[in-house]
């Protein structure tokens, strides 16, 4: 006998892959889904966002820091280190 949350698993499976083919299908164009609206091109051609959206750049790699130390070229060379827990 088929159980509810095993139909509903394999449902959801099922649309979410049918949904998958038709996104792959589509040209590249057409594949951006966004409810903001079209991106609007940035003049400085570093992030195009949507009307109404802004940024601002807060450091640049290489740059010095107020430590004297430079940003890496590659934020994600940035090391991670473990936190102690609390006692």
């Amino acid at each position: 006998m088929l159980q509810r949350r095993n139909f509903l698993a394999t449902t959801g499976a099922t649309v979410g892959f049918l949904g998958l083919q038709k996104y792959l299908r589509a040209e590249p164009t057409e594949r951006v889904v966004s409810k903001y609206g079209d991106l609007i091109p940035d003049p400085e051609g570093i992030l195009d966002l949507p009307k109404g959206f802004s940024y601002q750049i807060i450091s640049r790699a290489g740059e010095i820091m107020s430590d004297a130390l430079s940003y890496l070229e590659n934020p994600t060379e940035w090391p991670v280190l473990p936190v102690a827990k609390e006692a």
